[in-house]
């Protein structure tokens, strides 16, 4: 007789996590690019490597241990 494994349905704290840090991540790229092409042109210089650093800079709250 085979006994099948009833599986919880839902997020365990870590996929949680990480369900949310992918949902960050997504967003600060969407906003970068939204707003990069402002930034060029008062920064030619400003890659938008340097510019998607600085939204995720500061989206970033401080964390506490």
């Amino acid at each position: 007789m085979r006994h099948n494994k009833v599986e919880a349905i839902g997020y365990t704290l870590a996929e949680a996590k990480q369900h949310y840090q992918a949902e960050v991540e997504v967003q600060n790229f969407l906003r970068a690019i939204n707003s990069y092409a402002e930034r060029f042109a008062q920064n030619p210089e400003l890659s938008f490597e340097d510019h998607l650093f600085t939204i995720t800079a500061q989206s970033e709250s401080p964390h506490f241990a």
